[in-house]
């Protein structure tokens, strides 16, 4: 099967790969219907994550079906799924309250020996360990949509769902994709007057259309912007994604 296969710093390239076979009773193999570019791994690409050996396929934001599964896999076969970037036993002490990024089992896709060493979903097919906790079923959302749930738009609910309360006025420093998504769970979740500081015209025109104040750095000074628009206050909580 084909994937992308990082060689080294500024080196990767789409080559034929071996392909996943299932390794435990627990896993699914999981033909990909999409996969995206995060920005950890242009980290990758740039070699600054120590442990990612060449040779290892790339991705860990994948939307597909499953192809093949072990006996304790609870999803039929032809199940439409989106897989969360990191895989959890479910099991372990840590697991079990809940901590699910410290499983002593775990790891993310794609991020080479210190990450559980597992291949990544930039490729046709993906061996998907402990997929009962790892997979969830989408049915007929669009690919394009649910991808979002596997790892943008859950850090973007990390970083803002456990400091918000309603009505409360935040400013996310940053309009990419991660900075939009905590803005959309910002004006879901009920803040008031939410804030987008971003330098680009054209990420505050997808916060605007959100809902959000766009503030442009470099047109005026964003924290005397805020500062007026508070009435000296400033904002209650502040996102950086930058």
């Amino acid at each position: 099967m084909k994937a992308l296969v990082y060689h080294g710093p500024f080196q990767v390239a789409v080559e034929e790969v071996p392909e996943p076979k299932l390794e435990a009773e627990t896993d699914a193999i999981v033909q990909v219907e999409l996969a995206a570019i995060c920005g950890s791994d242009l980290h990758i690409y740039h070699g600054k994550i120590a442990g990612v050996l060449p040779g290892t396929v790339l991705g860990h934001e994948f939307v597909g079906r499953i192809v093949e599964k072990g006996p304790l896999v609870p999803f039929p076969l032809g199940e439409r799924v989106v897989g969360s970037f990191q895989v959890a036993s479910g099991d372990c002490p840590a697991c079990r309250k809940g901590q699910y990024f410290a499983c002593l089992k775990g790891g993310v896709f794609g991020f080479g020996l210190a990450l559980g060493n597992l291949q990544g979903a930039q490729a046709e097919r993906v061996r998907v360990p402990f997929a009962r906790q790892s997979l969830f079923a989408i049915g007929d959302l669009p690919a394009e949509e649910a991808i979002l749930a596997g790892d943008i738009l859950t850090t973007a609910y990390g970083g803002v769902r456990p400091f918000l309360s309603p009505g409360m006025s935040v400013a996310v420093v940053g309009s990419g994709p991660v900075g939009l998504m905590a803005q959309m769970v910002a004006h879901a979740l009920g803040a008031g007057q939410v804030y987008a500081i971003d330098p680009e015209e054209t990420r505050l025109e997808k916060a605007a259309a959100l809902g959000s104040l766009p503030v442009n750095p470099k047109a005026e000074d964003p924290v005397a912007r805020v500062r007026k628009e508070t009435q000296g206050l400033g904002v209650d909580l502040v996102v950086e994604v930058v």
